[in-house]
């Protein structure tokens, strides 16, 4: 929480150094998944590698806007991201049902940097562009039949989940003269974020509204 502090006071600060950069906050829904999610197993076949299923949680944070050249700006933003994934009954190669569905929700504090084309509208603004994005793994759980059950964070074998993602964040969007804004983003993980096998990668969108301090 002291590195989140400090990043958002470096963004206040920039805001006053620098009158043409814009400071904004933002909020929305996530639809997110993970793919090569969970193994399971039918009646007389191999266990097989299955994605998830899509899960709704919530985002938000803040963003600054810094004009770079002509329509560029670079988007750099502090975001509080719920990702996670519904995963179907276990089955073991008998047929029988070894665990049931259960639906993961993974706390992430996530920094995309985005490269952004902006376009003049009589009405506002019109943006979209790309960049990286990396996120730390704050904490997770899982629903199941039996309660919530908090998942295991690290890099060793016997953990769930790796502390560290990172991958691309796409963006569109719209902002109006009076600073409101909607915009849509899709992060594509590159990063293997289970610490063994199979390879797992998060997958999101996001749709969230916002304002930007003029």
């Amino acid at each position: 929480m002291k590195k989140v502090f400090f990043i958002c006071c470096t963004l206040c600060i920039i805001k006053t150094g620098l009158p043409q950069v814009r400071l904004g906050i933002k909020g929305g829904i996530n639809i997110t998944n993970q793919t090569n999610a969970y193994m399971t197993a039918s009646a007389g076949t191999q266990p097989e590698v299955l994605n998830g299923k899509p899960i709704v949680h919530f985002t938000g944070g803040v963003f600054t806007e810094i004009p770079v050249a002509g329509h560029f700006l670079v988007r750099p933003q502090l975001l509080v991201s719920s990702e996670g994934f519904i995963s179907g009954n276990r089955y073991d190669m008998l047929g029988n049902v070894f665990a049931t569905e259960r639906k993961y929700t993974l706390n992430y504090i996530n920094l995309p940097v985005q490269l952004l084309y902006s376009a003049n509208m009589k009405f506002g603004h019109a943006w979209i562009g790309t960049g990286p994005y990396a996120g730390v793994l704050v904490n997770g759980q899982y629903k199941a039949s039996s309660g919530n059950l908090n998942v295991n964070v690290g890099s060793s074998k016997d953990d769930e989940y790796k502390s560290f993602d990172t991958g691309i964040s796409s963006s569109i969007g719209l902002r109006l003269n009076n600073g409101l804004l909607f915009d849509i983003e899709q992060n594509t993980g590159l990063t293997d974020v289970t610490p063994g096998a199979p390879r797992s990668r998060n997958l999101a969108w996001s749709f969230c509204f916002g304002y930007v301090i003029k």
